[in-house]
């Protein structure tokens, strides 16, 4: 994946691992990220598959309860989160647009906001190992 500031420029690299498991209608995602400069960070989303089909969840640097839903091949999903800038910590919201290419590949666009203003974007691309 990728991150560009505001004004489409690439300011870090990463990749992620991510491990999903399915019980009844609880997923849980377990995120590990190297960046390109050494950072690693964890996240482990709790998310619920609700009676009306759509998802709310939740994680630790996540604010509150992340909400998404399905149209098509594609999934929304919107939260704030706590994002550490040098000695700083931001809440931006985070509308992330996950695209369903094949059973084994998707690809994720992101868009960061600080008071409505975009701030950044993050691409990711995804594949299923099996």
């Amino acid at each position: 994946g990728m991150v560009q500031d505001y004004t489409g420029k690439q300011t870090r690299r990463f990749d992620v691992d991510i491990k999903g498991t399915v019980v009844g209608s609880v997923i849980t995602l377990d995120e590990d990220f190297l960046f390109d400069d050494g950072e690693t960070q964890k996240r482990i989303w709790t998310i619920t598959r609700l009676e009306d089909g759509s998802y709310q969840g939740t994680a630790g640097d996540v604010v509150g309860i992340a909400s998404g839903r399905e149209e098509g091949n594609a999934l929304n999903w919107v939260y704030d989160l706590n994002v550490d800038v040098g000695d700083s910590t931001y809440v931006l919201t985070l509308d992330d647009w996950l695209f369903r290419q094949d059973e084994k590949r998707a690809f994720n666009l992101t868009s960061m906001r600080k008071f409505g203003v975009e701030v950044g974007r993050i691409s990711i691309f995804f594949e299923k190992q099996d």
